[in-house]
């Protein structure tokens, strides 16, 4: 028997706004009207408080998932108990094909880090779609792609980086992301952004005040504009 992941998609929103973000959604631009239509049917918005989870690390998946506003976050619990962060999931990201595609149990939590909106899939429906349409096949296959060059290049510049450099990469994976086009503010607070890079806020902040004097960033309120992503991811 499969376990059901958290909480069923509920609280929707007005129709239109999840048709829109499903129809800007960059994976969905060559597909045909009826296709779009087809994957809009099959999914619903569920919003998520602080600190809820919306899905659990050995749970089956159920849903394909699109960040419609807020942030989550992605960490796995290793055998000795340790809570590892992954990574964070901005605004316009879609997460979750490669347990559907392989169908097998999530081996990491995703919960929000702030009020948060998810688009939610339902998981049969993106099965079939895949086997039937070679277009969006080939937009989860290039989805696919990008994540697994994204954590590699993680993984690469966490073996022994500065709280800078940790910092930079962080920053320049939540504007890679979205894969709508390069983004050139992310909504983060220095708390959350510490968080993620495993440091203190003052670290964290040190680490963005160098990134700044370097012209590589500019600070504001609760979100870093990136000045020249390709010099940050490069940082």
């Amino acid at each position: 028997m499969e376990i059901a992941e958290s909480r069923a998609p509920h609280r929707a929103d007005p129709p239109a706004r999840l048709e829109a973000f499903v129809g800007g959604a960059a994976w969905g631009a060559g597909l045909c009207a009826k296709t779009r239509q087809r994957l809009l049917r099959a999914t619903r918005l569920r919003r998520l408080d602080p600190g809820e989870v919306l899905c659990r690390q050995g749970e089956a998946p159920t849903h394909w998932y699109g960040i419609v506003e807020g942030l989550l976050r992605l960490d796995m619990l290793c055998r000795d108990g340790r809570l590892v962060a992954l990574t964070a999931g901005p605004v316009g990201s879609w997460f979750g094909e490669a347990s559907i595609v392989i169908g097998e149990p999530r081996i990491y939590e995703v919960s929000a880090m702030r009020p948060s909106a998810v688009a939610c899939m339902d998981a049969a429906v993106f099965r079939q779609v895949l086997k039937d349409d070679c277009d969006f096949a080939a937009a989860v296959l290039r989805l696919l792609g990008y994540r697994t060059r994204g954590f590699i290049e993680l993984f690469a510049r966490e073996r022994g980086q500065s709280a800078t450099r940790r910092v930079a990469a962080i920053l320049a994976s939540l504007v890679g992301q979205t894969r709508h086009g390069p983004l050139p503010r992310v909504d983060i607070s220095q708390e959350e952004l510490a968080q993620l890079a495993g440091l203190t806020r003052q670290r964290a902040n040190q680490a963005l005040r160098a990134l700044q004097a370097r012209g590589l960033v500019e600070l504001s309120y609760a979100s870093v504009s990136v000045r020249d992503l390709a010099r940050l991811a490069a940082a």
